[in-house]
């Protein structure tokens, strides 16, 4: 699982790119950096009306 993170939280390490693969698309998320053990992965879902984001 992948959590959100504001785009600019330090917290958003992860993002999302198309990759193609024999002529398909595929939605992969790549580490911006190394993530330590225990640590959460998160990205920008890139919605910003989200409920959690409104707190």
């Amino acid at each position: 699982m992948v959590n959100d993170a504001p785009k600019g939280d330090p917290a958003c390490h992860c993002e999302m790119r198309i990759v193609g693969i024999e002529g398909r698309p595929y939605l992969c998320i790549f580490a911006k950096r190394n993530i330590e053990l225990g640590e959460e992965l998160r990205y920008d879902y890139g919605v910003d009306l989200l409920p959690w984001r409104q707190v």
